[in-house]
């Protein structure tokens, strides 16, 4: 992570892929697709699953902050 992308403030992103949900952080939305990605690569690895072929087809959701 370069210290550009640390100093800038991290916002929180969901994303629905199948019945799958994931949330990462960060300073951008295009950052936070490549976090997802790599996120759900993570899950199906741990189920000994491989990813999608031609990628994960990520569905933005709605934010559920409070405050």
């Amino acid at each position: 992570m370069s210290h550009k992308m640390r100093t800038q403030a991290m916002k929180q992103y969901r994303f629905r892929a199948g019945r799958w949900i994931v949330t990462v952080r960060a300073p951008t939305f295009a950052h936070a697709k490549i976090a997802a990605a790599a996120k759900l690569d993570q899950r199906a690895a741990k189920l000994f699953a491989s990813p999608p072929a031609c990628g994960w087809k990520l569905e933005r959701l709605a934010d559920t902050t409070r405050g």
